[in-house]
Formats: C-alpha cells, structure tokens, sequence
C-alpha cells in the first residue's frame, strides 16, 4: 500500500512534469505564481524578478498566504487560483500552501486524509477546466 507520504511526492513530481515538460512560456505572458508562504524570498523578490523579465504575473491577495504567525488559507487560493487560470498562459504554484496553508503547515497540520484528498483532486479538475494551462 502507498502511503500518503509517498503519494504527495509523487503528486508533486507529476505537477512539476505537467506544467514544465511541454513548454517555455514566452515573454509577456500571464503566469500564476503561489508562493510557499508571504516571505519577502518567496513572494515579492520573486514577483519584481519575473516581471522585471518581462511577464506578467498574477498573485493571490497576501492575506491567503501563510506568514511567520499563522498559516495560509488553502481553500481561499484555490478558489482564487482557479478564478485567476481562465485569464492566464501557465502556473508556477507551491503544493504545499494549495494542500495544507503553506510550508510549515504543511509539517504540523491537522488537516484530515479525506479533505487533503480533496484538495489533491483539484488538481485534475483544474487540468480538465483549463486544458491549455501550461
């Protein structure tokens, strides 16, 4: 039997493959980006780099994400994320803060098998809704 440590490893190899095996996005762009949590090396840095190199990039509000004093709000980012694919050309997001509210979350969380489950299957409903989103 897979345990769900191993299937959201192999989850998160298959998100990274999907979304980067058949593409380069080019310039000019509209790429979602979901960062782990709100610190400035994982949000703003990163929003100022890529569109600085020419792409715009769309952001969930900062009160979705995790910071250093609570966790972030998984269920509100994937209504956001999946709001925001209908106008964008690929994603770049982190598994950890659409599965569990961000990266510390994801270590110490309460969140249960089943709804985890759920999250994990929005997924494939996203890749259905949005067939082009790379």
């Amino acid at each position: 039997m897979i345990t769900l440590k191993i299937f959201f490893r192999l989850l998160f190899a298959v998100v990274f493959s999907l979304l980067f095996a058949d593409t380069i996005v080019n310039a000019g762009a509209k790429i979602i980006y979901i960062p782990l949590d709100s610190r400035p090396v994982c949000f703003s840095y990163v929003k100022q780099s890529v569109v600085a190199a020419g792409y715009e990039l769309l952001t969930p509000p900062e009160k979705m994400l995790a910071t250093s004093k609570h966790k972030g709000k998984p269920d509100s980012l994937w209504r956001w994320f999946k709001e925001a694919s209908s106008e964008a050309d690929a994603a770049v997001v982190a598994t950890d803060s659409l599965l569990y509210g961000g990266l510390v979350a994801s270590r110490m969380h309460n969140e249960t098998e089943a709804k985890l489950f759920e999250r994990v299957n929005n997924f494939a409903r996203l890749k259905e809704d949005y067939p082009g989103l790379k």
